[in-house]
């Protein structure tokens, strides 16, 4: 029997193999890096829609959209059969008229098991009405009769008023833990007049208060923004965006018997880490938290960072730095989204090839992480996105941006803001 190889054959074979991992590659390359696509859902009129969306989007468990447009507007956003349709479902008062009742809606809003919205106000409340009030924590809800309109208002109530003896203005987003209790921060106010956590808990009909932690505007930090975050063990987590050493902290709050201890998990040196986390921090399933500087890092234009729990401690590490751009404060304004791979998403607010934001991924991988920017806005579809943005059911990234858009309403030049969404 002759065992002899081939010469020929093996030179096919290889042939093959060559040609079928270049076109693996090709194929590999073609689907990491096809351009994302960019929708506008909405262009704000300035009208009854409302104007200037500060912040981003909650999505329900049906992939219905809700946010608030500027001081005015609260809002829905879900398709149907002929596209995307925003329905305003609530119009505050404006900001600059004292009233009895919550205005001027500061953060995203909470989705409860429901289907109804909790959400701050940082203006109005019958407390320290003379100055425009203190703010309140407002609840919102279909009515409960049919409604045979599109523009049905949903009906508003404030479950809490601040008063200017312990806090004064909520800020940012609720964590509600499974007995209904309310968590959220404030961004001035408590015993020290620089922030605080407090609670909400229902109560036969009414709800009651109780301040958690007033911040001291030292090494704890202050400027409480982006709210809150819990674990799965009832921890919460947030950002202060001032204090440290100058350019902010993360924290942690943590049940304690029957009293609640805060710790400082990181403190910003300024330098290659970033300075000023506006947006708060995002939490996987693994308890790693993720946020976003709005300025500083090794370039200038802010930074991603991770922070992971150890025996030894809370662990940094940096995932990306922004290019800077003359006078700063060009980055991130909100935490990144993170889907079920561990990719994150965000937005910068003065970034991208038209220097007034974009939107962008980062893909954890062998060798580190990887940045892709998924679109740069060009005024027509946006500028100076807000807000932290939300993946939808789809896979899609949906957010806000402040300004530009085709509709300039009442907006003057900038124009009046948009929703969009990126496929990527």
């Amino acid at each position: 029997m002759n065992c002899s190889r081939r010469p020929w054959f093996d030179i096919a074979k290889l042939v093959v193999l060559i040609t079928f991992s270049f076109v693996a590659s090709l194929s590999l390359y073609a689907q990491t890096s096809a351009p994302a696509t960019f929708t506008v859902l909405h262009n704000f009129t300035g009208g009854l829609d409302g104007y200037t969306p500060m912040h981003g989007l909650t999505m329900d468990r049906e992939g219905n959209f809700y946010g608030a447009a500027g001081p005015t507007a609260a809002f829905r956003l879900e398709q149907n059969s002929s596209g995307w349709v925003l329905t305003p479902i609530y119009q505050f008062t404006i900001p600059w008229l004292p009233a009895p009742y919550g205005q001027y809606p500061d953060g995203e809003m909470t989705v409860a098991p429901d289907g109804s919205l909790y959400g701050g106000a940082s203006y109005g409340g019958p407390s320290c009405i003379a100055d425009g009030g203190c703010g309140s924590v407002f609840h919102l809800r279909p009515e409960a009769s049919a409604c045979n309109s599109s523009l049905c208002s949903w009906a508003e109530n404030d479950i809490y008023d601040f008063p200017a003896s312990h806090s004064v203005g909520p800020s940012g987003r609720f964590v509600q833990d499974n007995a209904g209790n309310l968590f959220g921060v404030t961004s001035n106010g408590g015993q020290y007049g620089v922030g605080s956590i407090y609670e909400l808990s229902p109560n036969n009909g009414s709800w009651n208060y109780s301040l958690l932690f007033s911040f001291v505007g030292g090494a704890d930090g202050w400027g409480i923004g982006g709210g809150l975050v819990s674990d799965t063990f009832g921890n919460l987590y947030g950002a202060a965006s001032q204090g440290g050493d100058g350019y902010g902290t993360i924290f942690e709050l943590s049940p304690v018997g029957n009293s609640w201890v805060e710790s400082t998990v990181y403190t910003f040196t300024g330098f290659s880490d970033g300075q000023y986390p506006y947006g708060g921090v995002s939490i996987d399933r693994a308890g790693n938290l993720f946020g976003a500087t709005f300025e500083g890092g090794d370039n200038g234009g802010g930074t991603v960072f991770e922070l992971t729990p150890s025996a030894e401690g809370w662990q940094f590490s940096l995932l990306y730095s922004f290019t800077g751009y003359p006078g700063g404060g060009t980055g991130p304004n909100g935490q990144p989204a993170i889907d079920s791979a561990g990719n994150l998403y965000g937005t910068t607010t003065y970034q991208g090839d038209n220097g007034i934001g974009s939107v962008f991924e980062l893909s954890p991988t062998a060798n580190g992480w990887v940045y892709r920017e998924l679109h740069s806005f060009a005024d027509a579809d946006g500028w100076s996105p807000q807000g932290t943005p939300v993946l939808g059911l789809d896979g899609s990234i949906y957010g806000t941006a402040r300004y530009g858009g085709t509709e300039n309403g009442g907006c003057g030049g900038p124009g009046c803001g948009t929703i969009w969404k990126v496929t990527p």
